[in-house]
């Protein structure tokens, strides 16, 4: 392996193979982030201008709504398969239920500290032996 190279991964990170002397701006280096960046410029940034001549358009606005619709059902399924392997003892299930409701009940929960703190109560949990 060269010095610089980057491994990809199946999300938009890539991380070195190597540490020795980090990541070089090589085209092999940077290309993980233009295929994750370009699609942006391409779909949203370079046609943004126009979309405000065609946002009236009413089979425009059903294509929204539908895509908008799918995207949802989509981070909802990723969600359900996320907490069947997340959620597997009590600990867990309090962890999740309190994360749930500080974040229906609390109006803009930063969700990093909420994280962070989830993360805390499990270790907490798991040293205190109830995990």
């Amino acid at each position: 392996m060269n010095r610089g190279e980057v491994l990809n991964t199946s999300g938009p990170v890539a991380r070195p193979r190597d540490h020795g002397g980090g990541i070089h701006p090589t085209s092999e280096a940077t290309t993980p982030e233009r295929r994750v960046f370009l699609p942006t410029y391409l779909f949203v940034v370079i046609p943004a201008p126009y979309y405000r001549r065609i946002a009236h358009n009413v089979q425009i606005q059903a294509f929204v709504a539908g895509v908008t619709a799918a995207a949802t059902g989509a981070i909802g399924g990723a969600a359900v398969v996320l907490g069947r392997r997340a959620i597997v003892d009590v600990p867990t299930v309090l962890i999740a239920a309190a994360t749930l409701l500080v974040l229906v009940k609390v109006k803009k929960a930063p969700e990093p500290l909420l994280i962070l703190a989830a993360g805390v109560v499990g270790v907490v949990l798991r040293r205190g032996g109830a995990a």
